[in-house]
């Protein structure tokens, strides 16, 4: 599996995800981190992550989740996908640095930079405008 790239209106979307999906779930669900790139740099959609992609999850339930992120701020780039079978241990480390890091940023931003500089090295789907 490799990284699947495709526009939120592309016609060939449903497809894409479908393929995606088969491949990374491969019969059971997986749990996933929702990113998100906008103005502010890289954030993590917490309310929707940490929950599971199951095998027959279709692109439509996604699609739910990820056009309002497009729709009310301009400036998101684009919304990925990244499986995250540690979820909770995660969040956990995020907050521990957190509470010691120098430049006072809240968990959340440590956990999705950190999410986000995985994801050069790991299958993932990439969502754009």
């Amino acid at each position: 599996m490799s990284i699947v790239t495709f526009a939120l209106a592309d016609a060939a979307a449903e497809e894409r995800y479908d393929g995606f999906r088969d491949a990374l779930c491969d019969g059971h669900a997986r749990r996933y981190a929702m990113l998100y790139k906008g103005a502010d740099g890289v954030r993590c959609q917490l309310q929707n992550s940490g929950r599971c992609l199951d095998p027959d999850t279709p692109w439509h339930m996604v699609r739910f989740l990820v056009e309002p992120l497009f729709r009310f701020d301009d400036a998101t780039e684009w919304v990925v996908l990244l499986p995250v079978e540690t979820w909770k241990q995660r969040c956990d480390e995020a907050l521990q640095q957190s509470m010691a890091d120098e430049q006072g940023r809240p968990w959340s931003i440590i956990l999705a930079e950190a999410l986000a500089g995985e994801m050069a090295g790991r299958p993932h789907l990439k969502i754009t405008r």
